[in-house]
């Protein structure tokens, strides 16, 4: 191999590296998502929360929520949609839903974060929000349902926890 090939083979493993590190410093940038249309770069979370700013950001987890209104325009009580279940034993070695639970949980905090400063006409057109819901709306509902909604809360704290919501859909009809 030549010294000019092997120059070059540097050249893009430094310039892959230096995108890398930088994904990991602002995961959500719209920028990034600009730039990498092919989606090359990777963003490593590690299973971690990505907005951890404080020690009280340790104690937080997102969570899926929905309610359905009727037609007189009544709406119900806030359901679990995606909340932590009861793990059985052999889920500790296989669990497969696991993943797809974990990326909509990630998707929904992505989302929570991103609409943080207000709400934006460009949220209900990403992927993030049309992948929550449709998850949303493949729940069962009740025959009186009309339209659903849907929020990303989390919950805060230990012990006793609190619930915020952090991002609030619109109503979306059957």
């Amino acid at each position: 191999m030549s010294t000019t090939t092997g120059a070059g083979a540097l050249v893009l493993v430094l310039a892959g590296l230096a995108a890398t590190v930088w994904a990991q410093m602002r995961p959500v940038a719209r920028g990034r998502d600009l730039l990498d249309l092919t989606a090359l770069v990777p963003e490593w979370r590690f299973y971690a929360q990505q907005s951890t700013r404080s020690a009280a950001d340790l104690s937080r987890d997102p969570h899926l929520v929905i309610r359905d209104r009727d037609a007189g325009g009544r709406a119900g009580g806030w359901q679990p949609l995606l909340w932590p279940s009861e793990r059985r034993l052999v889920h500790a070695l296989w669990n497969p839903r696991s993943r797809t639970d974990e990326a909509i949980l990630s998707i929904a905090e992505d989302l929570g974060v991103a609409s943080a400063h207000g709400p934006s006409p460009m949220v209900q057109q990403s992927i993030g929000y049309l992948v929550l819901l449709r998850s949303a709306m493949a729940a069962p509902t009740s025959v009186a349902a009309f339209e659903r909604q849907f929020a990303v809360v989390e919950a805060v704290g230990r012990g006793r926890r609190g619930i915020r919501i952090v991002f609030l859909s619109g109503w979306h009809p059957w």
